[in-house]
């Protein structure tokens, strides 16, 4: 007799319904679309079993990209067989996993990928019991066997270099590295609190010493990514997660330390009671997506295709760095590379940089504007300016160590020193979103280097440019609680005297007139009041030359300097924010 029953998830119904297909057969078959190192991990007991009775095998796609090599070399541990199917012009997709034991068959047919989310997902799938003779069930048998045996579909084997670990997802490990700085001894949860201390995070998992570790002088304990990410993922999709369910759904077996360590992070609590239970208080379990869910309140920030386009990551020269400082915080960066332009304005640009023997972030310059340099510029033709009421300098000296995290990110970078792999065209990285988020949530905390303090950058340059002596002491007088030392010596020392020769040369060559609105006083007043803008500031390192110079009105010089407002050599026009303003007059500037 065939009966006939719904499974659900999030929650161990629908596991449980297909760990006892998988579990009480001789022979199983699993087609479906994708594949996680945590899903194959929750069914591995099981696959690994009914190979060793017989046979399992799992048919998945790779055509989304969703199906991690990692898990296929994880379902090969096991010994079952791994097939690949990619039809061209078509989709597989289906959610199939059916087990055989003489002439009974089990399947459970539905929405569930072999992911974490056969736990934590909103899923939903019948289960059918019943023998050979029935015909849905023969036919569901035959056809998973026809597909199996279709020529296109590819034995997999584990390329060279593949093992069988997932990489912690990136927001957690941000986190757990916090955890790691600020106070590595994490205690258990149960009624007598046992220490446990967290001597390393690596993407592939973390290296936990216990008390008994400690005392017989043995090697810490490694917890695999998978558990982490596992207990992470059902944590934040269903609400609330109990050291129970890690230990017996999820089969967590480090779950005293999991829980303890989730503990530690921010937006979870545990609920009062006996037992230990853990809950998520950054929204209703409900409203929160499949799959990865990167919790935007967590930090006060809200992540989406719209308002975070291309973030980057770039590796800032230890030395550029300092003399960036020295010179005042100007908030851009330079390169060569021209993906420094894939970025949309309110993008972010991370810059880590060397500190001794260790690698630390150092920047993230949030985007108000990119420019093209003039022609022949020694640091690349390409410019990106920083808001610099949203960007960040931080303090490098005993900075938090940023080069695990980076190394988790999908990079590939190479094994020898960091810095190398961000060389030439690969200068620049892109970032996803959740790599972002990752060095988002790192950054918290960190401190801010106080010499890229904000300062009236208008009126330093004013005093600069009147190359008064008693005018530049007076401003850096005034300044001095926001100045730093360094910049200040710079400013004395190094900043360029102005010279009235290129104004008067400028003048002579547009006949007074303002390069942008072509407004002259000559006419009608008979004096010339238009003014050379140097457009990279003497202040911030500029050259007093004709061509780091434009002739301005006073109102659009005004302007410009109160916007502060970049001229971009690609198109000679000001970028003012939500508009550009075009050169009407030129003959001595060249565009990029």
């Amino acid at each position: 007799m065939t009966a006939v029953a719904t499974y659900t998830a999030p929650g161990p119904s629908l596991l449980s319904a297909v760990r006892r297909v998988l579990g009480d057969a001789d022979e199983a078959l699993v087609c479906v679309a994708f594949a996680q190192v945590r899903g194959v991990e929750l069914l591995r007991k099981e696959l690994s079993d009914v190979a060793a009775r017989r046979s399992a095998r799992v048919l998945v796609t790779t055509s989304f990209g969703a199906t991690d090599p990692r898990a296929l070399a994880a379902i090969v541990d096991t010994k079952a067989l791994v097939g690949v199917l990619n039809p061209a012009g078509a989709t597989f997709h289906p959610k199939v996993f059916l087990g055989r034991r003489g002439r009974t068959i089990r399947a459970i047919v539905g929405s569930a990928n072999l992911t974490g989310g056969l736990f934590t997902n909103v899923e939903v799938a019948m289960g059918i019991d019943g023998n050979h003779d029935d015909p849905a069930l023969h036919r569901l048998w035959a056809w998973a066997e026809e597909t199996w045996s279709d020529p296109r579909v590819e034995r997999w084997v584990p390329p060279l270099g593949v093992v069988a670990a997932e990489a912690i997802e990136p927001e957690l490990l941000a986190l757990m590295q916090r955890v790691a700085m600020e106070s590595p001894e994490v205690y258990t949860l149960g009624p007598r609190p046992r220490p446990n201390w967290l001597r390393e995070v690596a993407t592939s998992g973390a290296w936990v010493e216990t008390e008994r570790s400690r005392e017989r002088g043995g090697a810490p304990v490694f917890v695999p990514s998978w558990m982490l990410n596992l207990a992470w993922e059902a944590l934040r999709s269903r609400g609330t997660l109990s050291n129970r369910e890690l230990l017996d759904e999820l089969r967590v077996h480090r779950s005293s330390f999991v829980c303890a360590l989730l503990a530690r992070l921010p937006e979870i609590e545990r609920v009062p009671g006996r037992d230990i239970v853990l809950r998520w208080t950054g929204g209703a379990p409900g409203a929160r997506e499949c799959g990865r869910r990167w919790q935007a309140d967590a930090i006060q920030l809200a992540i989406d295709s719209s308002k975070v386009h291309m973030p980057l990551l770039y590796f800032w020269r230890a030395d550029n760095y300092r003399r960036d400082l020295d010179e005042g915080a100007a908030f851009h960066l330079n390169q060569s590379s021209p993906r420094l332009h894939d970025v949309q304005r309110g993008d972010s640009v991370w810059a880590f940089t060397r500190d001794g023997e260790r690698y630390v972030l150092a920047a993230e310059l949030v985007v108000r504007a990119a420019t093209r340099n003039p022609p022949g510029y020694p640091y690349g033709p390409y410019r990106i300016w920083g808001d610099r009421e949203r960007s960040r300098y931080f303090a490098v000296g005993g900075g938090s160590e940023v080069e695990t995290l980076i190394r988790g990110f999908d990079l590939s970078v190479g094994v020898g020193a960091l810095g190398r792999s961000f060389q030439g065209r690969a200068a620049v990285r892109r970032l996803s979103p959740a790599e972002h988020l990752a060095l988002v949530v790192f950054s918290r905390g960190l401190p801010l280097e106080p010499r890229a303090r904000h300062i009236d950058e208008e009126r330093l340059e004013m005093a600069v440019a009147r190359a008064s002596p008693q005018v530049i002491d007076e401003t850096l007088y005034d300044l001095r609680d926001r100045l730093s030392d360094d910049r200040r010596r710079w400013v004395l020392r190094e900043a360029t005297p102005r010279s009235r020769v290129h104004v008067e040369t400028l003048r002579k060559m547009y006949r007074g007139r303002c390069q942008l609105c072509a407004w002259e006083s000559r006419t009608a007043h008979r004096v010339d009041v238009c003014e050379g803008h140097h457009l990279q500031w003497l202040s911030r390192g500029g050259s007093d030359a004709q061509d780091n110079m434009v002739l301005l009105c006073p109102n659009h010089h005004r302007l410009v300097h109160a916007l502060d407002a970049p001229l971009d050599f690609r198109d000679l026009t000001f970028d003012l924010g939500d508009h550009r303003l075009a050169l009407s007059l030129n003959d001595h500037l060249t565009a990029a």
